[in-house]
């Protein structure tokens, strides 16, 4: 049994070797047909040159490539299929890049999907707007609300609406008002966290804005009541100058939409900007003053962002 198995990969092996190499042939219809078995096999082998395949001169062996990147999924493709957003001879590239981008998922992909919803063919803005649904960031929200209200075609409109149920985005809310100043002068930040239903892995962190590698100050969970996360966010001493962090919710959302093909889950992402400054204030008789001669130092914070139609009301304290 072994050695059937065996025998089995081996010539699963070679047929993706003849396949790659029908890529290079001088007939356009053979490196047609080598395209999109390469992509049903799923064979990370084939993703160099399915990518080199983008710009091969006859437009249905582009269109094949970028089909059978999308089945692949290999995040290696999200540049070259941008790029092949732009294909100016057959709509059907453009079609199939952007229906690959939210294959693979890749946030890279939004704003150039975003743009594809101006393409001037039907067949292009459809696939973009479930692309868009499938990778689930909050940019999109708008865009997809415009054309589900404005566009020519019934059926993107139709496909925007859906993209719109299936993103449902976290909603990231910061307290209005300071919610409590510790002994060291630090003032803390609540922050609510609403995540969709079915979201499973939720990460939250706090990061520099410019640099969203660095850990920027202390967020920590307070508590959760199903889809409801209270949130803490605290500064930390050592930062001595102003600074803008980056409050960051993101979860994995499985099975989310009718368009997302072979990879049935996306991950979605909110974000809140705060910007974190060192005052000279005093709190005297409760109220907080300025005054020059008594210098303690105090975080301010300041949100960022506007308040936004998706963000939770004031009046909804569900915690």
């Amino acid at each position: 049994m072994l050695a059937l198995v065996a025998l089995a990969m081996s010539s699963a092996a070679d047929r993706v070797d003849d396949l790659i190499l029908d890529l290079k042939d001088d007939d356009q219809y053979v490196r047609r047909d080598a395209a999109w078995p390469l992509g049903q096999i799923g064979d990370e082998r084939a993703v160099d040159p399915l990518i080199d395949a983008l710009k091969d001169e006859s437009e249905s062996v582009r269109m094949d490539a970028a089909r059978a990147l999308g089945y692949i999924g290999d995040d290696r493709a999200v540049d070259p299929l941008i790029e092949a957003l732009k294909d100016e001879y057959l709509y059907y590239v453009r079609m199939f890049a952007a229906w690959s981008l939210g294959q693979i998922g890749d946030e890279r992909a939004v704003d150039p999907l975003i743009e594809a919803l101006k393409d001037e063919e039907m067949e292009v803005r459809r696939p973009a707007a479930g692309a868009l649904g499938c990778i689930g960031d909050p940019r999109a929200i708008d865009p997809l609300t415009h054309v589900a209200q404005n566009d020519t075609a019934e059926n993107v409109r139709g496909i925007a609406k859906e993209a719109l149920e299936d993103l449902k985005p976290i909603r990231l809310t910061v307290e209005r008002g300071y919610k409590g100043v510790v002994a060291d002068g630090v003032t803390e930040l609540e922050i609510i966290a609403e995540l969709p239903e079915k979201a499973e892995e939720p990460c939250f962190k706090c990061q520099f804005k410019s640099d969203n590698d660095t850990e920027c100050g202390g967020l920590s969970v307070v508590s959760r009541h199903d889809n409801i996360v209270k949130l803490k966010f605290k500064p930390e001493e050592e930062f001595k100058k102003p600074y803008v962090a980056r409050i960051s919710a993101s979860a994995v959302i499985s099975d989310p939409c009718n368009y997302c093909g072979p990879h049935n889950e996306r991950k979605t992402t909110a974000y809140k900007d705060i910007e974190v400054i060192r005052t000279p204030v005093v709190l005297i008789h409760g109220i907080w003053s300025s005054n020059a001669s008594m210098q303690p130092l105090r975080w301010q914070l300041i949100l960022l962002t506007p308040p936004s139609v998706r963000d939770i009301p004031d009046n909804d304290r569900r915690l």
